[in-house]
């Protein structure tokens, strides 16, 4: 039997430790980690004072640890999606904690280093030339989806990577364009925000090289790259970044401007030599047309040029049942570590039109115990919690919520 902690006043609950904190001042209190197991709960407490950890402890079976020794146990929870709860202490209940268990407590040194190594870590991550922007890649025909190590197999030509894993309640996602084996545009994005070119470099490497992770693969053409380029300048890799075994020495251009400026010369060659061939024949410049007529080339139409942008921007049936698969997924897994809930549905629809519409609907059947309610499900957190899902998936999408009993 672990030790009495001394409770505190329920604020709220979630599964991100950072976003249940990042708002606070001045605040005293405790975290408690809860991971539900087969031999009962594993628990872990975070004590906060002034918005700063200042003790620790771990219980789980007959593992009871305290204060420094707790901090590696406890940061190993937050990584297996933990349920996370915030409770504030007046400076009462605080002092008494630490009079009842001094061993769960730093000591001002401990403390001090702590934070100091907390400083380094965010530090380094702001050191990222992270964006806040919504990030809109888009994807080709399908060639190969779910793959894993074997997507070198299938990099002739255009290619889009796209890599994925889930992260805690957060993501990871990298994308990588190659040409030919070569990677030219390179994009990564998790819960921190964008990054773009050599900055995504390494975040993409370990996720390519994460057996956890998953990659789909499109073909992909010059006219995607164009649009991707154009929207997002900074995507641009020069040559070497993302190198893997199996890539073909072949020579290449040192940024995607060159290639660009490449193919715009041999087009250009191309019809110099259709001017001068017919020049040598009557002597007359050919117009445009008649140009094209004789290089064999269709000029392109206004029905072409709309299908182009028709088939670059909006999303396939396919892409719409995949968001919608993992909004449901994420409202879930939400939904399972409510306590008070018997029984759930979801419901949602995705549709693009000149933008991404969503619509969701929950019902909930709460928990009865001999028939009578065990306690009144608080229908607006749970709507709100759900928006909040919504609003953060990495498709800015026009949510509606409707969350219903049964």
């Amino acid at each position: 039997m672990g030790a009495k902690i001394v409770e505190g006043k329920f604020l709220k609950t979630g599964e991100d430790f950072e976003e249940l904190i990042k708002n606070l001042q001045d605040f005293n209190g405790y975290l408690r980690l809860t991971i539900k197991k087969d031999n009962g709960f594993e628990e872990g407490y975070i004590f906060l004072e002034n918005n700063l950890p200042v003790g620790y402890y771990y219980i789980y079976n007959n593992n009871e640890v305290f204060g420094k020794k707790a901090v590696d146990y406890i940061e190993e929870m937050k990584k297996n999606k933990s349920i996370v709860e915030l409770y504030q202490y007046d400076e009462s209940k605080l002092k008494l904690m630490k009079d009842l268990f001094k061993e769960m407590f730093l000591d001002k040194s401990e403390s001090k280093a702590h934070e100091k190594e907390k400083e380094k870590i965010l530090e380094s991550q702001s050191s990222c030339k992270y964006q806040k922007i919504i990030l809109d890649i888009p994807s080709g025909k399908p060639l190969k989806m779910g793959t894993s190590g074997d997507y070198k197999e299938y990099l002739e030509n255009y290619r889009l990577l796209d890599v994925f894993k889930k992260d805690g309640s957060g993501f990871k996602r990298g994308y990588v364009v190659y040409c030919n084996k070569e990677p030219i545009l390179a994009a990564y994005e998790d819960n921190n925000g964008v990054l773009f070119g050599n900055d995504a470099c390494k975040f993409v490497k370990e996720l390519l090289n994460d057996s956890d992770a998953i990659i789909d693969i499109y073909e992909y053409n010059i006219e995607k790259i164009d649009i991707l380029t154009e929207y997002y300048p900074q995507i641009r890799l020069k040559k070497g970044n993302l190198e893997h075994e199996g890539s073909k020495s072949e020579p290449n251009t040192e940024n995607l401007d060159e290639f660009i400026s490449d193919l715009y010369k041999k087009k250009e060659m191309l019809f110099t030599m259709g001017e001068k061939e017919e020049n040598n024949e009557n002597d007359e410049p050919l117009n445009k047309e008649e140009l094209l007529k004789k290089l064999g080339i269709k000029a392109p139409n206004d029905d072409m040029i709309d299908n182009l942008i028709k088939n670059t921007m909006i999303p396939e049936s396919y892409e719409l049942d995949n968001i919608k698969d993992e909004l449901t997924e994420k409202i879930s897994e939400f939904l399972k570590n409510q306590n008070d809930i018997q029984e759930y549905s979801i419901d949602i629809s995705v549709e693009y039109n000149n933008r991404y519409v969503c619509n969701c609907t929950i019902k909930l059947k709460p928990k009865k115990i001999f028939g009578i309610v065990k306690k009144e499900l608080n229908l607006q957190y749970i709507k709100d919690n759900i928006y909040n899902i919504l609003n953060n998936y990495v498709i800015n999408l026009d949510s509606k919520v409707s969350v219903e009993l049964v």
